[in-house]
């Protein structure tokens, strides 16, 4: 459980500041857009994504802790493989939806796809790490 909790916070820490900077980094990729496409950001909205962010971590490190011995490779190797994985079966599935279905710009979901490349890629690292050196 302390792997769980450890990895879960450090993952959405990353998470956090991967998605503050490719959002700065994508900010005028957003104001092309059809205004249409985006929800009003009122209330509490970075608190909830803060939140959303801390669940996601948690749910990762608990996926990884249960799969880790079905993942190939030995230590870090691991956690990049398990990283890849979630990566591939998840936002990249949906964004490749997203680029099929909407009209959202090919540059900003190519953003969005680096964005959780690099998000997962870094978290199944952590998970490695903690893993290997927390008993």
């Amino acid at each position: 459980m302390k792997k769980i909790i450890i990895g879960g916070i450090l993952s959405a820490i990353v998470i956090i500041i991967m998605g503050m900077l490719f959002g700065a980094a994508s900010s005028e990729m957003y104001k092309m857009s059809p205004k249409t496409l985006w929800k009003p950001m009122g209330g509490n909205w970075f608190t909830e994504m803060i939140i959303l962010d801390l669940v996601t971590g948690f749910i990762l490190a608990g996926g990884y802790s249960l799969v880790k011995k079905c993942v190939p490779g030995q230590k870090l190797q691991k956690g990049l493989c398990y990283g890849l994985l979630v990566f591939v079966v998840g936002p990249f599935l949906g964004l490749t939806m997203t680029y099929l279905t909407m009209a959202v710009r090919t540059k900003l979901i190519a953003v969005w796809a680096l964005n959780g490349f690099v998000n997962y890629i870094l978290s199944g690292l952590i998970f490695a790490f903690i893993d290997e050196k927390i008993s």
